[in-house]
């Protein structure tokens, strides 16, 4: 699932912390439903994703149920993870293995901004609107631009790159699946809530996990 989860990353994922208010919305909340089908893989998961003080605390819990066929054998496993951003660090706690890594926000941001300019030269132009430094970013790396669509009553801008369909919502994936119809993966959201009361106990680390620091060059290098 790695792939997936560097597609995942969206062009505002590369300098969103960049900004003074990361997101355009005082607090979210959205549930997911996802699933993954290859020829070898089965996965079912769900996520809870929650956002407040516009972006600079959020929380993303992912459960998947993981399948794995082969001529001899069947094989399952299970994954639970938490991200939580806070206090301009971000954590990442495996909650099964009870292992996490912490990584301060400014490492984060100057990595995304060098990949972000060496992806589109134009990338941090302070003149451009949210949506053309999408539309940019997706054609000058040889995506499609599909425009705005209505997903789940919200509008979205909706764009094909590096094998998956994405919309996006306030700088927020609200749906994104493959291209391949051979190897298929659909994360989308069922349930959305903005501008709601977020606690701050969602955001507190979770207990018995140890997390191993993580500097620039670590990151660089992985």
């Amino acid at each position: 699932m790695k792939y997936i989860f560097i597609v995942l990353i969206t062009i505002f994922s590369f300098n969103i912390y960049a900004f003074a208010n990361p997101y355009q919305f005082k607090s979210m909340r959205i549930e997911y439903s996802a699933q993954s089908i290859s020829s070898n893989l089965v996965m079912q998961g769900s996520e809870i994703s929650a956002y407040d003080d516009y972006g600079n605390k959020s929380y993303v819990k992912t459960i998947e149920t993981n399948r794995y066929i082969s001529n001899t054998d069947t094989i399952f496993d299970k994954s639970k993870t938490v991200t939580i951003l806070k206090d301009n660090w971000l954590y990442y706690a495996n909650l099964l293995d009870s292992i996490g890594t912490k990584q301060e926000i400014k490492d984060i941001e100057d990595i995304g901004m060098n990949y972000g300019m060496a992806m589109s030269p134009n990338y941090l132009q302070k003149d451009k609107s949210d949506e053309q430094i999408m539309k940019d970013f997706v054609i000058e790396n040889g995506g499609k631009w599909l425009g705005q669509k209505e997903f789940l009553n919200r509008k979205c801008w909706v764009y094909e790159l590096n094998g998956f369909k994405q919309w996006i919502y306030k700088r927020v994936i609200l749906k994104i699946e493959s291209i391949d119809i051979e190897n298929r993966y659909e994360k989308k959201a069922i349930d959305i809530q903005e501008n709601i009361d977020i606690p701050d106990s969602l955001f507190d680390l979770p207990k018995g996990v140890q997390f191993k620091l993580i500097k620039s060059d670590d990151s660089e290098n992985n």
